[in-house]
């Protein structure tokens, strides 16, 4: 039974969102629902906070370690932002045979042929085309442990033995001609007869590459490395002939080689951050009042904005009766950039340390209602518990309409009223900041909380 209250009432707070009536404020207005209409229903904002006892607070920090290894994406690149400076990216990575087969005796070298397939799906940066080297790698990556982005490059030779300089290109697929690549491998399974496994065709085939910008356009390319059937036929794939008795050319078979969940990958980013953003050390920040009242939100570089509200809890000390929280509502204004994409999602954390915002800490995770009201919609089976673990409960979208973060928190602001949670702290980053580059600034004073309330 307190399960089916607890799906009334959110659904009663996030009805909010999509009515007018009578509960007004600078031309905004929600709707109370019928049984609330003779409430007393009040409004506060952050505004009310920022008062020189209690002051609010920004501040730019950078995580402690960014974690780059298991992913599905990598990236190569680099460019130059006019506020917070370079950022380079270089990444490492395996490919393994589809399966493990004897080599014929009777291939016929000269139809050799091999391609090798990259697809990228985001660029970040001025517009253009870049283009890649790949390196073959001196070392076979360590598949045992982490690799982080700010760790040491594996050795790889100095020259390219790929590029993309004479590859075709259709949408986002880049097909380069790996003939000299092919044969090698050819003549090593000639010579083995098998590889056996993966080990044995890293150890004495090819241990896998580096790709490298070559610096023809700064921006920061994305590629996707996961497995998909229905993309690219195959990352590495060779077409020999064996000599048979009916044909002269002898029958076509091939080779294919993809990454995949067993092979290793990862990406390094070194920022050349602008002052005052170069001065962060890993761990630490610098407040807005140091960068010329802005804060930064960057991923990869692991950049995050910080904002501290301890008005809040001094307001909540001050009421006499308990109150309901109808809307929360935290707006975040950045800085529009023609040449530098928002990220599409903010997350937004509670923690007042730091560290990267650990996402399966529930307990500090700000989540997002309406997102966990639509995946109750959607499945009156899942409980509340279930929709918060979900990735749509915990970001919040980038509205084109208004040009902001709109992020409803109503649940995170009533446990705080409630003494659930005891932080008046929002660290804002963005929701794909190992995957993605986007970056955005936020002027001083554009976070705002807005709360619409009534005492019961």
């Amino acid at each position: 039974m307190k399960h089916f209250q607890g799906i009334i009432w959110l659904a009663l707070i996030v009805s909010a969102l999509f009515f007018g009536g009578c509960i007004k404020n600078t031309g905004e207005s929600f709707e109370a629902p019928p049984d609330l209409a003779i409430a007393n229903t009040q409004y506060i904002d952050s505004d009310s906070f920022s008062t020189a006892e209690f002051p609010i607070t920004a501040e730019t920090y950078k995580f402690d370690s960014l974690a780059t290894s298991n992913r599905e994406y990598v990236f190569a690149g680099s460019y130059d932002d006019i506020i917070l400076g370079k950022l380079n990216t270089e990444s490492y990575f395996q490919f393994l045979p589809e399966s493990y087969g004897t080599c014929p005796d009777t291939i016929l070298d000269q139809y050799t042929k091999a391609t090798l397939t990259l697809q990228y799906d985001k660029v970040y940066g001025p517009t253009g085309t870049d283009q890649y080297g790949l390196y073959p790698l001196t070392q076979i990556l360590d598949g045992d442990r982490t690799h982080f982005g700010s760790e040491a490059a594996p050795s790889y030779s100095d020259t390219p033995l790929l590029t993309s300089l004479n590859a075709s290109r259709t949408d986002n697929i880049i097909r380069i001609d790996a003939n000299e690549l092919g044969n090698f491998i050819i003549q090593k399974w000639k010579k083995m007869k098998t590889f056996r496994n993966d080990r044995t065709f890293l150890d004495s085939c090819f241990k896998g590459f580096a790709i490298k910008s070559l610096n023809a356009n700064p921006q920061v390319t994305r590629f996707d490395l996961q497995y998909n059937t229905d993309a690219a036929p195959a990352f590495l794939q060779i077409s020999y002939r064996v000599k048979t008795s009916s044909s002269s050319l002898g029958e076509l078979r091939t080779l294919k080689f993809r990454t995949n969940t067993s092979t290793v990958q990862y990406y390094r980013f070194s920022p050349d951050y602008k002052e005052p953003w170069k001065s962060i050390v890993p761990g630490s920040g610098i407040s807005s009042d140091q960068a010329s009242g802005f804060t930064a939100i960057q991923g990869l570089g692991g950049l995050a904005s910080v904002v501290k509200m301890p008005g809040l809890l001094n307001w909540k000390q001050k009421q006499t009766r308990k109150i309901k929280v109808f809307k929360a509502e935290l707006i975040v204004t950045p800085k529009l950039s023609v040449d530098y994409p928002l990220p599409d999602y903010l997350r937004i954390s509670c923690r007042n340390d730091y560290h990267i915002p650990n996402e399966d800490d529930f307990a500090t995770v700000v989540y997002n209602d309406e997102g966990i009201l639509t995946l109750i919609q959607s499945n009156f089976s899942m409980t509340k518990a279930t929709a918060k673990s979900q990735t749509s409960a915990q970001v919040f979208q980038y509205s084109t309409a208004n040009d902001n973060y709109r992020c409803n928190i109503t649940s995170h602001i009533q446990d705080i009223l409630d003494g659930a949670r005891t932080s008046a702290t929002f660290v804002l980053y963005s929701a794909q900041w190992g995957t993605t580059v986007n970056r955005l600034q936020i002027p001083k004073g554009n976070v705002k909380l807005k709360i619409y309330y009534y005492p019961i």
